[in-house]
């Protein structure tokens, strides 16, 4: 997939020139956008922002904040990276990498639908690539050494996106303990 750079924003958040919306759930909205810098350069994001009715909820912030310090602080090859997080008229919002390509649950649907499976060696490169992600996520220590016990509690086809090219991200850490 091409850049969206020919895309023309529907709305801004904060800097970032939302492109559309690509999902809504019960806690936050998900959006396509552009984050445009100087001199021209320009990076299409993942912007997560907590829904309005949620804004004011001081346990659902805590924990979406909690999800992206988690992130931010997170670095793996098979993890979509946190890029930022701010707040605009009181909501907060978060930045992620954005992966051109569809999550494993759309991979699967398609196969099924066509009768077929994933091709056995796709299929172990993802599952390597989610085990090697959520070991990381698990043996994650503090400053000092200690565990800081993450598991993230929602390893579902949908929180893996697979890029056009082939790399492999885990997201949506929203639940992890």
């Amino acid at each position: 997939m091409a850049s969206l750079a020919g895309l023309e924003p529907v709305a801004q958040i904060g800097r970032y020139d939302v492109i559309g919306r690509l999902a809504s759930g019960g806690m936050a909205e998900i959006y396509l956008a552009r984050q445009r810098g100087m001199e021209g350069l320009e990076r299409d994001v993942i912007l997560k922002r907590i829904l309005e009715a949620r804004a004011d909820d001081a346990e659902f912030i805590t924990m979406f904040l909690d999800e992206a310090r988690l992130l931010a602080a997170l670095s793996h090859p098979h993890i979509a990276q946190v890029f930022d997080l701010g707040q605009v008229q009181g909501t907060y919002y978060l930045t992620m990498e954005y992966v051109r390509g569809p999550t494993l649950g759309r991979l699967l649907a398609c196969a099924r639908a066509r009768g077929e499976r994933l091709p056995r060696r796709e299929a172990l490169g993802i599952g390597l690539a989610i085990a090697e992600a959520l070991h990381t996520v698990h043996e994650r220590r503090d400053e000092v050494g200690r565990s800081l016990d993450i598991v993230h509690r929602d390893l579902t086809p949908a929180n893996v996106l697979v890029s056009y090219d082939g790399a492999v991200k885990l997201n949506d850490f929203g639940m992890a303990k």
